[in-house]
């Protein structure tokens, strides 16, 4: 799911399911992390991945996206994610979750 809300000038990128796998990780990284240049001279941003649905907190990548740059952040300091921003990827995936479950049990 994707979608821009061009009153706020914000893009949101999510994907309920993708993998636990290091390895199939790295090209979505590598995506989002080819899409810092685009960013609008000082536009920041997060990207989040961790594991929502089975109901774990523990982030296993985290994308800081600041002067044109994405910088991969040692995510096992938990004191580096502000709450917020995890609030924010929690209400965003839940709201992405219930409509996925609308649509497919309705």
């Amino acid at each position: 799911m994707e979608q821009y809300d061009a009153a706020n000038g914000r893009w949101t990128f999510l994907a309920l399911f993708f993998s636990e796998n290091y390895t199939e990780l790295l090209p979505l990284l590598a995506l989002l992390k080819s899409l810092a240049p685009y960013l609008d001279t000082g536009a920041t941003g997060n990207a989040l991945v961790y594991d929502y649905y089975w109901g774990s907190a523990e982030v296993m990548a985290y994308l800081r996206f600041a002067d044109q740059k994405a910088l991969l952040t040692d995510c096992m300091q938990t004191t580096v994610i502000a709450p917020e921003v995890i609030q924010e990827a929690d209400t965003a995936l839940q709201d992405a979750l219930d409509l996925f479950n609308k649509k497919y049990t309705d």
